[in-house]
């Protein structure tokens, strides 16, 4: 899969946030937007998620044009900078919802001390990103996107994500924002610079 989004304008109070972007992400490529915090990062993703409407934008799957948000079409998951999950939800449910299997989670973190019966609001910062990352990169979507999903979590975490997210690319679209290039030099396959409101692409 090749997804394509062209011709973005986004504006917010007449302010210019995006402009004159191109952004081209496909499967089995892992591929990263770097920018500093406020450039625009996540209402780029937000744009291509579908939850953000901007002034002009053009999506194109294997080149076919795209008129619906992509949320719609029921294959795509994201992973916001922030908490997403409610608090009072448990472990198990979430779990449910997402359709990830919870040993599985427990297959890569044995030292995860919460059970699945506990609810999102009692657990740490860390732990709540890492059960979150999880459940979008696990769940059965064919794109993820994943705005700064190492905030929080400790090196040794970030290094079994990474892994899982390079075994996942595989088979989906996997688009990741950060402010940080370092995080991603040793495994992304395409990076743009986000600045200047546009993508520059980086060799």
């Amino acid at each position: 899969m090749i997804i394509e989004l062209d011709n973005v304008e986004l504006y917010y109070q007449s302010k210019p946030i995006l402009s004159n972007l191109y952004l081209k992400v496909e499967t089995n490529c892992l591929t990263t937007v770097i920018g500093r915090n406020g450039s625009g990062k996540s209402s780029l993703l937000g744009i291509l998620f579908g939850d953000i409407r901007p002034k002009y934008r053009l999506i194109r799957i294997d080149g076919v044009p795209v008129t619906k948000p992509l949320y719609t079409l029921g294959n795509i998951k994201m992973l916001p900078e922030f908490p997403m999950t409610p608090g009072h939800l448990s472990i198990k449910t979430a779990f449910k919802k997402y359709q990830v299997s919870w040993d599985l989670f427990k297959s890569f973190f044995p030292e995860f001390k919460p059970t699945s019966d506990h609810r999102f609001k009692i657990l740490s910062t860390g732990e709540r990103r890492m059960l979150e990352v999880f459940m979008v990169l696990k769940s059965r979507s064919e794109i993820v996107l994943l705005d700064e999903p190492f905030k929080s979590l400790s090196p040794i975490v970030v290094e079994r994500f990474k892994k899982l997210i390079l075994e996942e690319k595989q088979q989906k679209v996997v688009l990741c924002a950060d402010n940080r290039d370092e995080n991603w030099q040793d495994i992304a396959e395409q990076t743009y610079l986000l600045q200047n409101r546009t993508l520059v692409p980086l060799a």
